[in-house]
């Protein structure tokens, strides 16, 4: 999968990239029509060469059936609920905006094919779509086929035994192009798992962690561009916490750092510490050798890393933590489209806040540890992901209908995603493309941010803090991580 991802992103953005220069080229050479036939030529030229490059037809291998005008229901949040991830499924019409027109002409195709409805059945406040869920399934309702939730929200769900097991679902095969295989094998425990990850929701894509930086900002301080160090593969830890050394300034001259200086770098701690942990390829919980989850936090290395953290973000004003500050979680983000900040970490999502900054800004992967680490990794953070509830009983309808809309999303709404989110919105420079690749390139899923998040929020507090105290904060809560781990694995491996 990640192969057919990194080229259809490559022909995308070339695609867009070519356009854009011809429209630039149009508008300053408007009395040679030489130049402008030129530029339109090429641009049609490689506007074909890119769409034929993602024009692949994908045909599954499943059974020409009819559902009898069946309604099939799925449980999702409302985006105004989980801004974060865009978890969209069904749109009620055709508006030009191609995202929307993607999920609309795909649903069309895929309701005439298998003579059935889809319907979306939204929840408008976070954290109750789970609550929704569990108490109409244990009523033996059969309400919804598929639930579309943050991981972090439905252990619940699991350890009741509540959802089929993915396996179980006849025509759905991981290793196809429009799965994500690495939900089932960084999530599976005891060789099980109740997620999907398909490409007929944008969710998991959005739900990417990246970091951004402010170019207008480095050219002043006259720093070298993490491109650079990226394309030497010298961008790393050290490299990166060089970077955040004499950036922060008291721009209001009052003695004091708030909001309304310049820093090296803004983020959330519950979303910072986790992402940069899961760059070094360190996790909170680990599988052994039997996929058995065990606490990693409290290693020799874990602390290390976490001791390194602490020097690099806990000093000298270098970091503003909206929820450290008392300020709302979007102050992180005005932070940096003000162009008070440096660099700015969170979800690839956020790029939606960024339309109207008028600064330059790049976005990169986290650094690695060190360049003794092979390839960088980037966190998958709260993705909303895909669970069939036990009161579905027929897994071989919802198996063909979910790997035919995934299927079908793969040359249809991803090339619209990307084109629109990474093209037209999110990068800004030719070396966008291929972070954009690297970041999508190397995701993962960390066990500890997709089913303990309070254990997660409580190490990354304490790291916050540097107080100094997450050692004996482990030993501490240990017991506690240790009867949740042992609990949910004993029901993950117990159920169906």
């Amino acid at each position: 999968m990640k192969c057919k991802m990194n080229k259809i992103v490559s022909a995308v953005l070339l695609c867009a990239l070519l356009a854009s220069m011809a429209s630039c080229s149009d508008g300053s050479d408007k009395g040679s029509s030489n130049t402008e036939t030129t530029s339109s030529s090429n641009s049609d030229v490689q506007t074909t060469a890119a769409e034929s490059e993602t024009a692949e037809d994908y045909d599954p291998d499943l059974p020409d059936v009819k559902y009898e005008n069946y309604n099939f229901r799925m449980l999702t949040n409302d985006y105004s609920a989980m801004t974060w991830s865009f978890s969209t499924m069904d749109v009620e019409e055709l508006t030009g905006e191609p995202i929307n027109d993607a999920i609309y002409n795909r649903n069309q195709l895929i309701e005439e094919k298998y003579g059935i409805t889809l319907t979306e059945i939204t929840v408008n406040e976070w954290m109750t779509l789970d609550d929704i869920a569990l108490k109409s399934i244990q009523s033996g309702e059969d309400a919804y086929d598929i639930i579309i939730d943050d991981t972090r929200n439905v252990p619940a769900l699991i350890t009741q035994n509540m959802l089929h097991e993915v396996s179980n679902v006849p025509y759905i095969d991981i290793n196809d192009p429009w799965w994500d295989e690495n939900v089932n094998k960084e999530m599976a425990i005891g060789g099980k798992t109740y997620f999907l990850a398909g490409d007929y929701c944008l969710a998991h894509y959005d739900a990417t962690c990246a970091l951004f930086f402010n170019k207008n900002m480095l050219n002043d301080l006259g720093l070298t561009s993490p491109y650079d160090y990226i394309k030497e593969d010298k961008w790393t830890f050290d490299t990166f916490g060089g970077m955040l050394k004499n950036v922060s300034a008291d721009l209001d001259g009052n003695s004091k750092f708030d909001k309304n200086d310049q820093y090296a770098i803004s983020s959330l701690s519950f979303a910072l510490f986790p992402q940069m942990m899961t760059a070094a390829e360190e996790y909170s919980v680990s599988l052994d050798k039997d996929n058995v989850p065990f606490i990693n936090a409290g290693s020799e290395r874990y602390i290390s890393i976490a001791q390194q953290l602490d020097t690099m973000f806990n000093n000298d004003n270098i970091l503003f933590e909206a929820i450290k500050n008392g300020e709302a979680h979007q102050t992180s983000t005005d932070m940096f489209v003000e162009g008070r900040v440096l660099f700015f970490s969170q979800l690839l999502s956020n790029y939606t806040y960024m339309r109207e900054m008028e600064d330059d800004y790049g976005i990169i992967p986290y650094p690695k540890y060190d360049e003794n680490q092979e390839n960088y990794s980037t966190l998958v953070f709260g993705p909303p992901l895909t669970a069939i509830p036990i009161t579905n009983k027929n897994l071989e309808r919802t198996g063909v209908i979910l790997d035919d809309m995934a299927a079908e999303s793969i040359d249809t709404l991803i090339p619209s995603y990307y084109e629109i989110t990474l093209l037209g919105k999110a990068a800004r420079d030719e070396e966008s493309i291929e972070m954009l690749e690297l970041l999508f390139d190397t995701r993962c899923y960390d066990l500890a941010t997709c089913y303990w998040w309070d254990m997660v929020y409580g190490l990354s507090e304490q790291m916050a803090s540097g107080n100094g105290q997450l050692t004996s904060y482990i030993e501490k809560n240990r017991n506690i991580y240790e009867k949740q781990i042992t609990e949910f694995y004993d029901a993950m491996v117990g159920n169906n």
